[in-house]
């Protein structure tokens, strides 16, 4: 086996992607929607005692899905090795649309992006990072088919250089529903 394919068959950047839907039917759980609605970069710790209780107070839904990280990324983080790199190498936004198509190792956009939201967490132990993204209740709803991390996004649809996409299989968030969407991203996993 040639040195080049050995790589190949084992060098990987892996991805699972969470979706979590609350439905908010206390005033409590409301406040926590409109808090977490406005809170950028809160500490992870935080964040997760905020999403504890959203999980112990309100009925929920789980879907859990991988990623596939784009030719677009992968290119840019090489480029990172030799000092030609474009963009900053940091995921600051996730976005949902509404397109079923595949998954191609060229995307560079959503099919048809209906939301985004800045990250609200970050995390990275050794060779792994965790991102959450919190949608509120009023941020989107419907029937959401697809989800991507946009490296240097700004708030506008279709920003940024695109770094995973996955299909959810028409995942719905009512607008009685705030969502979360976490990411873990394995590099070169064992």
């Amino acid at each position: 086996m040639s040195t080049d394919r050995h790589l190949q068959d084992r060098a990987r950047i892996e991805g699972i992607v969470t979706f979590t839907n609350f439905e908010l039917r206390t005033d409590r759980a409301l406040a926590i929607d409109e808090y977490l609605r406005t809170a950028v970069g809160i500490s992870k710790e935080e964040y997760d005692l905020w999403i504890a209780e959203l999980r112990r107070t309100c009925p929920t839904r789980e879907l859990v899905v991988h990623n596939r990280v784009v030719l677009g990324a992968r290119t840019e983080m090489a480029k990172r090795l030799i000092g030609t790199q474009a963009y900053t190498g940091t995921v600051n936004y996730g976005a949902i649309g509404t397109d079923d198509t595949a998954v191609s190792d060229s995307d560079s956009q959503l099919g048809a992006e209906a939301a985004r939201v800045q990250i609200a967490t970050k995390t990275q132990t050794d060779d792994q990072v965790s991102l959450d993204f919190y949608f509120n209740k009023g941020s989107a709803s419907g029937t959401f088919e697809e989800f991507a991390l946009f490296i240097d996004g700004t708030g506008s649809a279709d920003s940024g250089l695109m770094f995973n996409r996955a299909l959810t299989g028409g995942w719905e968030k009512s607008s009685l529903e705030a969502m979360t969407v976490s990411i873990q991203i394995d590099v070169n996993p064992a």
